[in-house]
């Protein structure tokens, strides 16, 4: 609980209520009121800018917002009635301070959470309901190395593909070195951004429960076998990925040329 003087009463259907809190360490914390009395409201900083809206509250546990805090900072929680009802004006506010996972490379991606400056995407509230579990994700890239160990436990390897050069082996020893073969280390890269797993070593994934297919669409000569065109092996790869019911593929490319088969199986995709 953040303190006795956060709890409170709304004596109004237009009474706004404002408690401030002071973070004694950088971190991501989460706000919440328990009562019967039905809040919302929003996040704010010292300057009384909105952080996070909270529109809606469905009684009991509610109105429930959560963002970066600075250490140091004051901060405001403004909280109103959604249907103000004069039998039912208490309210308790509480903090709640996310943990942090215990990979050892997990304080430099500030993108996940950023103690230097707040800009990061807010993931560790999310993660407390869901961080994954039962998504597949497809990597359009130049292949992953599925024994990763941040990614071995979350990889499909029987859905994963090697489309540039027709064969299953996303990973092939004998591909030539470039910032396009497997070994250049893009697709493994792109693999892990969006789920390396939380086991206490390496990154990890915005989505660290989500299932991995490795679908690769990029690549060099690789002996014994012909090179596809990289925009016919995209196509097939998304054909793939909904054949095989893989709900989400990260395409991570670009290129000169504008193609309109390609344009229409993504269309086709949905």
């Amino acid at each position: 609980q953040v303190g006795q003087e956060l709890a409170g009463r709304l004596e109004g259907a237009e009474d706004l209520r404002y408690v401030s809190f002071t973070p004694e360490d950088t971190g991501s914390y989460g706000f919440y009121t328990e009562g019967e009395c039905d809040t919302y409201g929003a996040l704010l900083d010292a300057d009384g800018r909105s952080l996070i809206e909270n529109d809606a509250g469905n009684g009991g546990e509610n109105f429930i917002v959560a963002a970066t805090l600075m250490v140091g900072r004051t901060y405001y929680i403004e909280i109103s009635t959604l249907r103000y009802d004069a039998t039912k004006p208490e309210f308790a506010i509480y903090a709640e301070r996310y943990s942090e996972p215990s990979d050892d490379l997990f304080y430099e991606q500030w993108h996940l959470l950023d103690k230097a400056g707040a800009n990061d995407i807010n993931i560790l509230p999310v993660w407390k309901h869901f961080s994954g579990s039962g998504i597949g994700v497809g990597a359009a890239d130049t292949g992953t190395y599925t024994e990763h160990t941040d990614l071995k436990s979350n990889m499909r390897t029987d859905l994963c593909y090697n489309f540039i050069h027709g064969i299953p082996d996303v990973f092939p020893g004998g591909e030539k070195y470039s910032s396009l073969s497997a070994s250049g280390g893009h697709g493994t890269h792109v693999a892990g951004i969006v789920a390396a797993s939380k086991n206490g070593t390496g990154a990890v994934g915005v989505a660290p429960d989500a299932s991995i297919s490795s679908l690769k669409v990029l690549g060099s000569t690789l002996s014994g076998y012909p090179l596809k065109n990289d925009i016919l092996a995209s196509i097939e790869a998304v054909q793939y990925a909904q054949k095989n019911d893989i709900p989400i593929v990260n395409v991570r490319l670009g290129g000169s040329e504008y193609s309109e088969s390609e344009r229409r199986a993504m269309e086709a995709a949905n």
